[in-house]
């Protein structure tokens, strides 16, 4: 194994009681049409057959792999076999982010899961309805590897179709996007890190929070009307919610992974001024924000993209807790530096400008209400009426001019939420 390889799981093959294969996350050069060169990631293996040196005894795993020779079915069989590596599914998100999803599924996750024995319904993004319209398929537990950002998995999870029968959705999140908050938020540090999690972590629960709009709203993408959406990520308003608008233009698409920061830097030079009055309880403490803000952000998870920690105590797996970031009407360059000290280890929440809060969860004693916190948004202008849901753009309705967020959830149209780490 040479240094430029990450190892991603050691395992023994089926029937042999000594030797092990190591799997590497590699890559090679490869050349595009014009002539150029990238790199490709590539599945790279080696046998160890003395013993297992230190540092890479924490990828081996105690279920073995798949002899040639046998059926894939004596694998999965395996009663050493994690309950998330049975009735697999795996999304790739063709148009996600760094467009190497596809490169990612076929050079590296397609052979690892065939050298385990495990088969997997795969699927592939040809139009806004595939995400969707594959969900509303699932009627049995599942695990659902996302070659995808956020925005992918938010769809997948809202379009789940209601059960009663207790199913679990386990969420892997392969990061291919533009921010992969999610991603980042549970530890994985990279494409083949997550990929070695798949093999080596574990279940955990994964937390999502309701939002309900005004009568009338509607999505941006598509002018669906809309009433609520299950967010796993983040709701916002403000500088975020309009830069992550931008954003999706078309010519910022085409920008990739730079397209935030294209979307940030228009953005600053216009005055961020949103009209609105939030009220949430946070220690005990009834806040009742007037206004005008700047930014105004709800999450369930600590970065937003990697090195981007907007809420250091915020957790989307074990811990229900809702946070809010908020800050109030302040010139593009004040905004600027405050988002700068988010990329200094999340130094903004110490800003006495910046209002960063856990909110309480509701009274238990009122079982008619989850309602944790009201967003009154009272600007007209259209631009001003933008509300970001894990990277989907809501316009909101007139209606009663009200957002409301709910009490965090492990369940999702009744299905249990669960996440790989």
């Amino acid at each position: 194994m040479n240094s430029e390889e990450i190892p991603i799981v050691l395992a023994r093959y089926e029937g042999e009681a000594s030797g092990y294969k190591l799997f590497c996350y590699g890559e090679k050069p490869v050349s595009n049409s014009d002539g150029s060169q990238q790199q490709s990631p590539v599945l790279v293996s080696h046998n160890i057959d003395g013993p297992i040196p230190s540092h890479l005894q924490e990828y081996v795993v105690p279920y073995r792999l798949q002899d040639s020779g046998n059926s894939a079915v004596k694998n999965i069989g395996n009663n050493l076999l994690p309950v998330h590596l049975k009735n697999l599914a795996v999304i790739d998100s063709t148009y996600s982010g760094t467009h190497k999803s596809s490169d990612i599924y076929f050079n590296i996750l397609l052979p690892l899961l065939k050298a385990f024995g495990l088969a997997h319904v795969y699927v592939s993004t040809t139009s806004p309805r595939t995400i969707p319209d594959h969900s509303k398929s699932f009627s049995s537990s599942s695990t659902v590897i996302f070659l995808a950002g956020d925005t992918s998995i938010h769809e997948f999870i809202n379009s789940l179709q209601e059960t009663k029968n207790n199913l679990r959705l386990t969420v892997v999140a392969i990061p291919t996007g533009t921010g992969n908050a999610l991603s980042t938020s549970v530890g994985h540090k990279s494409p083949a890190h997550a990929i070695s999690r798949l093999f080596l972590g574990n279940m955990v629960p994964l937390s999502n929070f309701k939002v309900k709009f005004p009568e009338g709203s509607v999505v941006q993408n598509s002018g669906e009307p809309v009433d609520s959406l299950k967010s796993i990520v983040v709701s916002s308003w403000g500088f975020h919610a309009a830069l992550v608008a931008d954003s999706d233009s078309p010519e910022n698409r085409a920008l990739g992974p730079s397209r935030f920061q294209k979307a940030a830097a228009d953005n600053i030079k216009m005055d961020q001024k949103y009209s609105g009055r939030i009220r949430f309880k946070s220690n005990l403490k009834t806040y009742d924000l007037q206004g005008p803000h700047s930014y105004v952000l709800f999450t369930a998870v600590s970065n937003l993209e990697k090195g981007f920690l907007i809420s250091p105590d915020s957790y989307p797996y074990h811990d229900d807790s809702l946070h809010v970031v908020q800050f109030n009407h302040t010139d593009g360059q004040h905004i600027l530096n405050i988002m700068k000290q988010a990329y200094n280890q999340g130094n903004h929440i110490n800003d006495p400008f910046v209002l960063y809060r856990r909110l309480d969860m509701p009274d238990s004693s009122n079982t008619l209400s989850d309602l944790m916190a009201t967003i009154q948004v009272n600007d007209t202008n259209p631009r001003n009426r933008r509300w970001c849901v894990d990277g989907r753009i809501i316009l909101l309705g007139e209606g009663d001019k009200m957002v409301k967020l709910y009490k965090p959830s492990h369940r999702c149209n009744g299905w249990q939420l669960f996440i790989v780490i």
